[in-house]
């Protein structure tokens, strides 16, 4: 049974590769990045590297992942800036974002999980120490990992009931946990889940990206081109905002509800999309590009530029988070940092942070335009907006101090001596 269900495991993972190269063969930007960007990989990896090099392998599903590995990576770097750190990709919206991230010493898309690819890269890279990010379960690596014995633990883990280990068909994949040396939770539900499956090899650390997101709070610049528009006043801020949420907010205006300033930071900033949130607004709204002092007398500021929003939401008295309505809701921590209240469409399940916001009446979330004017109307109450601003912030002082806690525990058994 168990030959049956790595065979299975084996043919899936193959057909999903194929898969990825017939799409790059039709064009498929993100499937030709997927292909080209692993390419000749382990001729690249072995010509980079050198001899003699204490490695840890750090390694990130995509770009919401490295955002949680972040703030280890680079609290071990500070520490031990001898130490080689390889950080690796599954998919080309880390990889193609952060393959010049200056902590990492090495930055590689991960081979595909075939037995011989695993085998191959442990043998090149030859890891000490080894992070896994949240949730990726890669058959082949985990047990290469467990038959070298080689230190590995997994931070912001999230366990689901979803996951194979907890299937009828499980057994074989519930092994390749034992090559796991310690789990860091994200929440007390998947320490539990962990349990149920005999591992008691766990503590709750929350998210670690609360700590970068502190640290972005603690270090923001000014932005003089939005605070000379917001003039000292509190705006609501749209973060990675679409259409869908742009509409609501127009409605919103029309009807009175919305009165101060807003400053839009659309998702898509191509200049399609642009030019069709500008029609949705009219002339009250201003382009961060061609910003003038006279455009200081306009309600609203439409963000046409990336690598912002973070520093916007300083600017903020309540935040207005766009991808409710499509795939799933944008980076909550952001604006929760600043203290911000956080209004969300209805597809927020997947984020264990929105259903606690929403808990502690730190969040909200809507599924109509009705819906977004009643929670407007209600924060525009003095008292339950700071309420759920204080309740913003406590949240983030409460699961502060994650990576220092894991960082402790890494030297405190000596994982990163050589």
């Amino acid at each position: 049974m168990e030959a049956i269900s790595i065979l299975i495991y084996d043919l899936a993972l193959f057909l999903y590769v194929t898969g990825i190269r017939i799409a790059a063969l039709f064009n498929n930007e993100k499937a030709k990045l997927w292909v080209d960007g692993r390419r000749n990989i382990f001729e690249k990896i072995k010509g980079e590297l050198k001899t003699g090099e204490f490695r840890v392998w750090v390694h990130c599903a995509s770009l919401g992942e490295f955002e949680q590995g972040r703030p280890l990576i680079e609290k071990i770097k500070k520490e031990h800036p001898n130490i080689k750190i390889i950080l690796t990709f599954y998919s080309p919206s880390g990889y193609e974002i952060r393959k010049n991230y200056p902590h990492a010493d090495y930055v590689f898309y991960l081979p595909a999980d075939t037995h011989r690819n695993a085998r191959k890269f442990l043998d090149l890279v030859k890891p000490r120490f080894i992070i896994f990010v949240k949730y990726e379960f890669w058959f082949h690596y985990f047990m290469g990992i467990y038959r070298r014995k080689i230190p590995f633990i997994m931070v912001s883990a999230v366990m689901r009931t979803s996951q194979s280990f907890f299937k009828w068909y499980g057994n074989v994949f519930r092994k390749m946990l034992d090559a796991v040396t310690y789990f860091f939770t994200q929440d007390n539900y998947s320490q539990k889940l962990l349990h149920q499956l005999d591992l008691g090899n766990s503590t709750v650390c929350g998210d670690t990206r609360i700590d970068r997101v502190i640290d972005i709070a603690k270090n923001v610049n000014p932005i003089p081109a939005i605070e000379a528009f917001v003039n000292g006043e509190k705006a609501i801020i749209g973060g990675s905002v679409y259409i869908k949420e742009c509409t609501d907010i127009q409605e919103a205006i029309n009807a009175g509800i919305i009165k101060q300033k807003l400053v839009i930071v659309p998702h898509d900033i191509s200049a399609s999309n642009i030019k069709s949130i500008r029609e949705i607004f009219g002339d009250k709204a201003a382009l961060y590009s061609e910003l003038s002092e006279a455009d200081s007398s306009k309600q609203i500021l439409i963000v046409n530029t990336v690598g912002l929003l973070s520093s916007i939401y300083q600017y903020g008295q309540i935040a207005i988070i766009g991808g409710g309505f499509g795939k799933g809701i944008h980076n909550l921590l952001e604006p929760a940092t600043f203290g911000l209240p956080m209004i969300f469409g209805p597809n927020y399940h997947k984020f264990k942070e929105a259903h606690e916001f929403i808990s502690c009446s730190a969040g909200f979330s809507y599924r109509s335009y009705e819906g977004l004017a009643k929670t407007l109307t209600h924060l525009s109450s003095e008292k339950e907006l700071l309420l759920s601003a204080n309740a913003a912030r406590t949240y983030i002082e409460m699961y502060a101090g994650g990576t220092e806690k894991i960082y402790s525990w890494i030297e405190e058994k000596g994982y990163l001596k050589g």
